[in-house]
C-alpha cells in the first residue's frame, strides 16, 4: 500500500515538473513568436519604404534623363544661334566697312541737304 503511494506521488511530482516546464516552453514559445511578429512587421515596414525610395530614385532618374536631354537639345540650338549670328556679324562689319568708304560722300550730300 506504501509503495502504491509512494508512486503516486512520486508521479505526481513528475507531472508537476512537466507541467511547469511545458508553461515555461509555452511562455517562451509565445514570446518568441510575438518577437518575429515584430520582426516581420519591422522587415515588412522596412521593404515597404525601401520600395518607395526605389520608385522615388527611379522617377528622379527618368526626370534627370529628360533634363539632359532638354540640355542637351538647348546646347545645340545655342550652337546653331551662335553660328548664325557670327555669319550675320561678319556680314555686318562687312557691310560697315563697305559703308565707311561712302560716308564722306553721305556726309556731303547730308551737309548739302541742310
Amino acid at each position: 500500500m506504501y509503495m502504491v503511494i509512494w508512486r503516486i506521488g512520486a508521479f505526481t511530482r513528475e507531472f508537476r515538473t512537466f507541467t511547469r516546464k511545458f508553461r515555461t516552453l509555452t511562455r517562451e514559445f509565445r514570446a518568441f513568436t510575438r518577437e518575429f511578429h515584430a520582426f516581420t512587421r519591422g522587415f515588412r515596414t522596412l521593404t515597404r519604404k525601401f520600395r518607395a525610395f526605389t520608385r522615388e530614385f527611379r522617377a528622379l532618374t527618368r526626370e534627370f534623363r529628360a533634363f539632359t536631354r532638354g540640355f542637351r537639345t538647348l546646347t545645340r540650338e545655342f550652337r546653331a544661334f551662335t553660328r548664325k549670328f557670327r555669319a550675320f556679324t561678319r556680314e555686318f562689319r562687312a557691310f560697315t566697312r563697305e559703308f565707311r568708304k561712302f560716308n564722306p560722300i553721305i556726309m556731303k550730300l547730308c551737309k548739302a541737304l541742310l
